[in-house]
């Protein structure tokens, strides 16, 4: 063990401990790093110069390797300032972020040197080939010409760009462009991969084997993944937790099911009309127990129903003048649970 005082360079590969008096006592990985969060953010506030409240607001979270965690929140909500901390291309303005045990505020470099970002708009170096776009981030990271030869063209395999290595991005499709982008964030070989937006703009198709891509690292190096996206279809696919902001804050966290089964609100039953349903008895139907929300499209009801007794006796009364064609029930998506706790949040204020 050695000390150091502040400023001091830590290299790569080593963890840190800050003790009050600023001496830093380095410690090599090898031992718990495995054990050790992928990210952890520690009560986090940032206001930017002239706002009038917090675009984030005390927000604690952690993210374990190989676990990929989704962002979700209205536009507003803090999701890419919050991204923006982690990356260390916003000053935080109090607490801690760390990024595999590396404290992003005190050592932002070896921080950044932890994690893979890409980000909504193609970044890519359109005056070199693909090959050339992956050697080059490799050499920004630290390796030497042939480890970053070696390194470039395993990533040519394993994201199936083997063909196109010679090409420039801009004769690359969006899929393809967005594989790139994905492949060299990894070229360093990350814990942590930062994905805002991944699959705006991508066929379904492209989607697929984006997301297959991305299983495919979780599994082979315990890559953690933390993503911010407005498709909430998306994220209850893929994701084992979610992370809902709003206006700042973390209002909610947990995994899907989780949700589900805690959330007032674990149930959908869906009835077709023959004839469209009046006002009045849509207020009526929203009044019964256990309705959290009731919506009208057309012919179409919806109503969201909490996890208790189920109201069926009663709805079925009221919308029996309007002839029952079909009645279908299934679990609360994602979607329908996020949009009653943005609600619930907005009528709070």
């Amino acid at each position: 063990m050695r000390k150091a005082k502040c400023p001091v360079h830590v290299a790569i590969g080593e963890r840190i401990s800050v003790a009050a008096d600023c001496h830093i006592a380095t410690v090599p990985l090898h031992d718990a790093d495995s054990e050790m969060p992928a990210l952890e953010l520690c009560n986090v506030r940032k206001t930017y110069r002239g706002a009038g409240a917090p675009a984030v607001n005390g927000v604690t979270f952690k993210i374990a390797r190989g676990e990929v965690v989704g962002l979700l929140g209205p536009n507003g909500a803090g999701k890419s300032t919050t991204i923006g901390l982690i990356t260390t291309r916003i000053p935080v303005d109090t607490g801690e972020i760390l990024v595999g045990g590396r404290s992003a505020t005190r050592l932002p470099t070896q921080a950044r040197a932890a994690m893979g970002v890409t980000g909504q708009s193609n970044t890519l170096d359109t005056s070199c080939t693909v090959r050339e776009n992956l050697y080059l981030h490799c050499r920004y990271h630290g390796m030497s010409r042939v480890a970053s030869r070696v390194r470039a063209a395993q990533l040519l395999d394993t994201f199936g760009l083997a063909d196109k290595a010679m090409v420039k991005p801009p004769a690359l499709s969006g899929g393809l462009a967005r594989r790139l982008q994905l492949a060299r964030a990894m070229s360093h070989e990350p814990r942590l991969l930062l994905l805002d937006e991944p699959t705006n703009e991508l066929d379904a198709l492209s989607q697929t084997l984006f997301w297959e891509q991305i299983d495919e690292l979780r599994i082979s190096d315990n890559t953690a993944v933390l993503f911010a996206t407005h498709l909430l279809e998306e994220a209850e696919q893929h994701c084992d937790r979610v992370l809902i902001m709003d206006h700042g804050q973390l209002i909610l966290d947990g995994r899907p099911d989780e949700l589900r089964r805690t959330f007032r609100g674990a149930h959908t039953l869906t009835i077709l009309l023959r004839k469209v349903v009046d006002r009045s008895a849509h207020t009526r139907l929203q009044a019964l127990r256990n309705v959290v929300r009731c919506t009208i499209n057309g012919r179409t009801i919806t109503v969201l129903l909490d996890s208790g007794e189920v109201p069926l006796h009663d709805i079925a009364e009221l919308v029996q003048p309007f002839g029952i064609e079909e009645v279908s029930t299934r679990k609360a998506s994602l979607r329908e649970i996020f949009l009653d706790v943005i609600d619930t949040t907005v009528r709070s204020l």
